[in-house]
């Protein structure tokens, strides 16, 4: 019998699966994502949202009262809001790019926060959206793809 990369033989769960792919849906279909991780993927969305609504909209008001001299910052960080939203879309599906790109971008908003003057111990509360996605994602991260 051949094995090919895609393609293999696997006994699974009393049943003979050909398609690796297959095997991954199957484990996909029959994890559940948890309540904690949905309401906090939803709830991410709907922030992220609302925050780069807010940057977009607001940004004059937001550059004033921060004392931010560069007009790049902003759009950036709506950008990184946007992608967020994207990210989260991704551990939805099961997808591990997102909880990366969810720490990327968090990683880069901590230090242009400290950057423009925003506290340490404000910029480091940046950090804990990731650390409650890695906390939710850690048991499933087998699961992913």
């Amino acid at each position: 019998m051949k094995l090919y990369n895609r393609f293999k033989i696997i006994k699974e769960r009393g049943r003979i699966v050909e398609n690796l792919n297959e095997v991954n849906e199957t484990q996909n279909d029959q994890v559940e994502r948890g309540g904690c991780l949905t309401t906090y993927l939803v709830f991410m969305c709907i922030v992220n949202t609302l925050t780069s609504i807010s940057y977009i909209f607001s940004g004059d008001m937001i550059k004033d009262k921060l004392n931010i001299s560069s007009g790049w910052i902003l759009p950036l960080l709506s950008i990184f809001c946007i992608s967020n939203i994207i990210f989260a879309i991704g551990i939805w599906k099961w997808k591990r790019w997102g909880v990366y790109g969810i720490g990327i971008t968090s990683f880069i908003a901590f230090f242009i926060n400290i950057s423009i003057g925003i506290s340490i111990f404000s910029s480091l509360l940046g950090l804990v959206g990731l650390i409650i996605i890695i906390v939710l994602v850690k048991p499933l991260w087998k699961y992913m793809n």
